[in-house]
């Protein structure tokens, strides 16, 4: 499928919810400072209605023909509203996300995010931990701070193949959401990062491809910046270069994968993975948990330092 920005409305329903884990409340916090926590949101659409306009404007409202079934449940497609909005001022990105790929083929089922706070640790950013966070964060300025989001959308196809499935497209996107200048290493002179998407096994994945985008601006071609490594029919893992000393400073990369799926089901989730390293190594996957919802992966990256991982999942019914 073709990615084309909107030039018309493109009007779908959502229910979002917001939640950020509990062990964003296990980081200590300094006195009047904001605490470095990971967030997570997810967007069903259902009840809301998300307007595009262009290539930049977003409008979201409550749905005209949302069925209030109480005074809560319409209250709380209010706070949706709210909170869709605050994602979206943080992130401008999402705005492409929602709108540019894939409207033209399909329906927009589901999307959702984490974004991850980082910390420039001696030559690299580093995930926020408890040790990092205590030792580092009280000299560390701003410009030392920094964050990395990855969201997960689901697209459906309108209407049903022959053999009565549904194409569904699902998409890893990957962003440096602040201070991406210095990307997330200063020095890797080789190795690669990794990013993986997992879907259900009453799925069968018919193809994947990667794209990706870099801090001159220019796109990467798969074999130099991105490749393949690995996958079935369930789950795929690709390669992507970030290599800031060489001018390859990764921005931002979209893993879009296309399946086929049955009519209706209960739950459904997508899961995805980001590794980023900065030192050369490899990374192996098992199968943790795989059934008709989900397929759950672990990752065993082969030098234990010198990298950090990124989940992050959407469920959904259809």
């Amino acid at each position: 499928m073709k990615r084309k920005l909107m030039s018309m409305i493109l009007s779908v329903a959502c229910i979002l919810s917001l939640a950020i884990p509990a062990s964003a409340t296990d980081l200590p916090q300094a006195e009047s400072e904001p605490i470095l926590a990971e967030t997570h949101f997810q967007v069903n659409f259902n009840d809301v209605n998300v307007s595009i306009i262009g290539e930049h404007d977003i409008r979201i409202t409550l749905a005209d023909d949302i069925s209030p079934i109480s005074a809560h449940h319409v209250a709380t497609s209010q706070e949706d509203v709210s909170a869709l909005e605050k994602a979206l001022a943080e992130d401008p990105d999402l705005t492409e996300i929602i709108a540019n790929p894939h409207s033209s083929d399909g329906e927009l089922v589901a999307i959702s995010g984490t974004e991850a706070p980082l910390l420039f640790v001696e030559d690299h950013y580093e995930r926020v931990t408890e040790a990092a966070y205590s030792s580092t964060y009280e000299s560390s300025e701003d410009s030392l701070k920094g964050k990395f989001a990855l969201y997960t959308t689901v697209y459906r196809s309108y209407s049903p193949n022959s053999n009565g499935t549904y194409t569904y497209t699902t998409a890893t996107h990957g962003r440096w959401t602040e201070n991406s200048f210095l990307g997330g290493s200063d020095y890797p002179s080789f190795g690669e990062d990794f990013v993986l998407q997992s879907t259900p096994n009453t799925w069968v994945r018919l193809t994947d491809t990667m794209t990706a985008r870099y801090d001159d601006a220019t796109d990467g071609e798969q074999g130099d910046e991105f490749w393949r490594l690995t996958g079935d029919s369930h789950y795929v893992k690709w390669g992507i270069e970030d290599d800031p000393l060489g001018d390859r400073q990764n921005r931002r990369f979209t893993l879009t994968c296309e399946s086929e799926g049955p009519t209706r089901s209960t739950a459904r989730m997508i899961n995805s993975y980001y590794v980023h390293t900065w030192k050369s190594m490899s990374l192996s996957v098992s199968v943790s948990a795989s059934s008709a919802k989900e397929v759950a992966l672990t990752l065993t990256p082969s030098i234990k330092d010198n990298n950090w991982q990124v989940y992050n999942y959407v469920s959904f019914n259809f």
